[in-house]
């Protein structure tokens, strides 16, 4: 049993396994949500029983061939709880969660430094394409998955540094990236969503809906580049 001391009264609070943890063995538990008794009470909560986790395979594809691939992070995060992954993807393209619970979440993709891919955006055929959060796609992981993401060139609708990165050098570009990183108060935030945000309606509908990349399809059509 776990006790933790100096919990705040009457609030709100989650409890959960962080993924990193137990990506080694590939599990997971499902994060608890309770509400703290009054000043002074003992609240109980339920036990976290590990379980086998699910792996998000994926592939990245390209509109064209580009050579950036090692500046690609793509981070897994779990929605509404401040658990997440980053990884970089293989020389393929390829990618792989571990140890991700039978929950909602959100899948970014971004350029060391950057809030996106440099150059490239999240094309509309991937089917969880998350517009309130444009390089991102969102929803429910309840089995292994396996995923095609597609990235078509151009930037991103709302970019906040759209006007300020085409066409820059390298030392630019490292300039922007340690201004940004100033700015917002360190490079996590770069990537890492508010869970705290508003939710939309269409926004809880698609985070409960299964995650997708694009179809077969347009996986065809693509040709996995």
């Amino acid at each position: 049993m776990v006790r933790i001391e100096h919990v705040g009264p009457d609030r709100g609070y989650c409890l959960f396994t962080r993924m990193q943890s137990l990506a080694d063995d590939n599990r997971a538990a499902i994060t608890t949500h309770f509400r703290a008794a009054g000043d002074g009470q003992v609240t109980e909560v339920a036990e976290l029983n590990l379980h086998p986790a699910h792996q998000v395979r994926g592939r990245l594809v390209f509109s064209d061939n580009p050579n950036l691939t090692s500046d690609i992070c793509i981070v897994l995060r779990r929605a509404g709880v401040p658990d997440s992954q980053e990884i970089h993807p293989d020389e393929d393209r390829t990618f792989v969660f571990q140890a991700v619970p039978s929950e909602s979440v959100v899948l970014s993709f971004h350029t060391t430094g950057l809030n996106r891919v440099h150059g490239y955006r999240l094309s509309d055929q991937n089917l969880s394409l998350d517009e309130r959060r444009p390089p991102a796609l969102s929803g429910r992981v309840d089995e292994d998955l396996e995923l095609s993401v597609l990235f078509e060139s151009g930037v991103a609708p709302g970019s906040p540094l759209r006007p300020a990165v085409e066409g820059r050098t390298a030392a630019e570009l490292a300039a922007l990236k340690q201004a940004a990183m100033v700015q917002r108060q360190g490079a996590q935030r770069i990537v890492q969503f508010n869970p705290t945000d508003v939710v939309t309606e269409h926004q809880r509908v698609l985070e409960e809906s299964p995650l997708r990349g694009i179809s077969a399809e347009a996986k065809t059509r693509s040709g996995q580049r």
